[in-house]
């Protein structure tokens, strides 16, 4: 022992230490547990469904028709392309 050294104050102070540094690896794992436990509720979470609805009226050959000719007249394309396009356009939505 050294002289003029108090051993309760001694040992209060190395106890505060030790409470210090237990209280500080409490807080780092609440901090690790919270961040997993949000992890593993937002990846088993149910994804969002939406319901789209479509009205098979809606004639989407005209638009693409359109266009593919907005196309042609900003890219300069030949004409014959766009035709050999919209040519297939039709013939694959009346085999469908």
């Amino acid at each position: 022992m050294v002289a003029g050294s108090n051993p309760v104050l001694g040992s209060i102070s190395e106890n505060h230490t030790n409470y210090c540094t237990l209280m500080r690896e409490i807080r780092m794992f609440n901090d690790l547990y919270n961040k997993v436990r949000n992890r593993l509720k937002y990846f088993n979470s149910q994804p969002e469904v939406y319901e789209v609805i479509v009205d098979d009226d809606f004639e989407y050959t005209d638009e693409i028709e359109k266009a593919l000719w907005d196309i042609k007249e900003c890219l300069d394309l030949p004409t014959e392309e766009i035709e050999i396009a919209v040519a297939t356009r039709h013939s694959s939505l009346k085999k469908s």
